[in-house]
């Protein structure tokens, strides 16, 4: 399975945007909401990019519902945890900031890098990805949780 990145997006998106189409994601939510009002959420009032993922899951028949993309990496963030604590591993406070800004940055993202632990503004000011490896024990209990949260966020 290929995973989800933000530039195959931004690749779509773009591509929407030239002829014959002339679409823009804000557009086609609106229109998705005024053919169907009772499975339409409002749209993110950020206009984030990956709501297009939320788009196409609900055209294609995958979701049920329209809704933005942040809330169902919310969802799935929460389910992650619960599984995460089933096994045994419980997170500390420190730790739970990095995933709360790990899970931000999913949302807006579509998938993190070991390399925006450092450049995304909000986590170089946490201390960038050293930061975080020392929050979880090291560079591979890092690796561990950014895969495994690649994986179930943006799956």
């Amino acid at each position: 399975m290929r995973r989800l990145t933000y530039a195959a997006i931004k690749e779509l998106v773009d591509a929407m945007s030239r002829p014959p189409w002339l679409l823009s994601p804000p557009v086609v939510w609106a229109s998705y909401k005024r053919l169907d009002l009772a499975r339409v959420q409002d749209a993110s009032s950020e206009r984030l990019l990956t709501d297009v993922v939320a788009l196409v899951r609900f055209a294609v028949g995958q979701n049920e519902t329209l809704e933005p993309f942040a809330v169902d990496v919310e969802r799935r963030f929460n389910l992650w945890l619960g599984r995460e604590q089933k096994a045994g591993r419980i997170y500390g406070d420190g730790q739970r900031v990095w995933l709360n800004l790990i899970k931000a940055h999913v949302a807006a993202n579509a998938e993190i890098t070991l390399d925006d632990l450092q450049h995304a503004p909000a986590m170089g000011d946490q201390g960038g990805r050293l930061a975080a490896a020392k929050a979880f024990g090291g560079p591979e209990g890092l690796t561990r949780v950014i895969d495994g949260l690649n994986e179930t966020l943006a799956a």
